[in-house]
């Protein structure tokens, strides 16, 4: 590599000297073409002097005398300036190309890595810390398992995208929520005690209250009579608290957490006389970057209107479903005419 950088740096240096300074370079210029002349004879003249003496010239050979050729002037050629140009590019791209290469020798020895050192040691550049080989193993498996695709996935990655393909994602209620642990034999009522009491401290970390929130949920969607496990006064408002969480993944947790303990038209008149209607609108008022905390919130609103709580749907909810249904690209916009004819 090094023989190879020397070599590219003299090319280079020479070929900009040409370039840099030319009259030391330059090719002579081509020699005139001489113009051929006739031989004449001798020719006798005679010069008569102001005294009367005569001279006499003779010329055996007379040629016309031709004018001495100009000195050409340099210009600067375009068309060779370019191609300097275009080479230094290519020069520079290779030697980028292969500082890239040697760093990752350097970086990635693999077997060689004593030889690599011995080599970095003879021509004194700084040495490199070799990483673990276990750890570089991990690292070129798990690449190699990712470069490696199925023809389906080559297929769908050939297919053009639209844009509402392509800002699909996930809901993060489904895909931030840690998995509800099964090995709890405590009783519901323990369970639900446990839960609200941890929901309503402020100090608790985000992690923490998530679980509590998903498990609650497990038992809203498993139990049948809830209230009568714990007061559902107090479970409304340990979620009310939720919905008012700075994290947006504990206020998306909330709505879904809400929607599940619905299950009559008693349930929705408790939950609306908590005001619960401010929460609803100023989720469904988010950007799109909140997407599922808005699918939550309008999912609890089609659950209001699904066990006879439409009278209990205030006139802000409706405003904020008519906004949503009322955007063209919103991924929203659907539901929210589906929920607006239901109702």
């Amino acid at each position: 590599l090094s023989d190879l950088f020397s070599n590219l740096t003299r090319n280079l240096k020479s070929k900009l000297a040409r370039h840099l300074d030319p009259p030391n370079h330059k090719k002579k210029p081509a020699r005139p073409r001489r113009i051929p002349y006739r031989r004449t004879n001798s020719i006798a003249t005679t010069l008569t002097s102001p005294t009367g003496s005569t001279a006499s010239a003779t010329s055996n050979h007379l040629y016309n005398a031709a004018p001495a050729p100009t000195p050409q002037v340099y210009q600067k050629d375009k068309k060779r300036t370019k191609e300097l140009e275009a080479e230094l590019e290519t020069y520079n791209r290779n030697i980028a190309d292969l500082t890239k290469r040697a760093d990752q020798i350097r970086s990635n020895p693999g077997p060689n890595s004593a030889e690599v050192t011995q080599k970095l040691q003879a021509a004194k550049l700084p040495l490199t810390l070799f990483p673990n080989p276990f750890t570089l193993s991990a690292s070129i498996s798990s690449s190699a398992s990712a470069s490696i695709s199925s023809p389906t996935a080559t297929r769908m990655r050939k297919k053009p995208k639209s844009i509402r393909s392509s800002t699909k994602r996930r809901p993060l209620s489904q895909q931030e929520l840690p998995p509800v642990r099964d090995d709890d034999t405590r009783s519901v009522s323990a369970r639900l005690n446990d839960a609200v009491v941890l929901l309503n401290g402020a100090q608790e970390p985000v992690p923490a209250k998530l679980e509590q929130i998903a498990a609650m949920t497990r038992i809203f969607k498993n139990a049948s009579d809830i209230a009568s496990h714990h007061p559902f006064e107090a479970l409304v408002d340990c979620l009310r608290l939720c919905l008012a969480d700075p994290v947006r993944e504990i206020r998306t947790a909330g709505f879904r957490a809400l929607r599940h303990l619905v299950t009559d038209e008693d349930d929705v008149r408790l939950v609306m006389r908590r005001n619960l209607d401010i929460f609803i609108v100023r989720a469904l008022a988010r950007d799109q970057h909140h997407e599922a905390e808005r699918e939550q919130a309008l999912k609890l609103v089609r659950a209001f209107v699904e066990h006879g709580g439409v009278s209990y749907v205030t006139q802000g909810i409706m405003r904020a479903v008519v906004a949503i249904a009322e955007q063209s690209d919103d991924k929203l916009r659907n539901i929210c005419l589906e929920t607006i004819a239901e109702i």
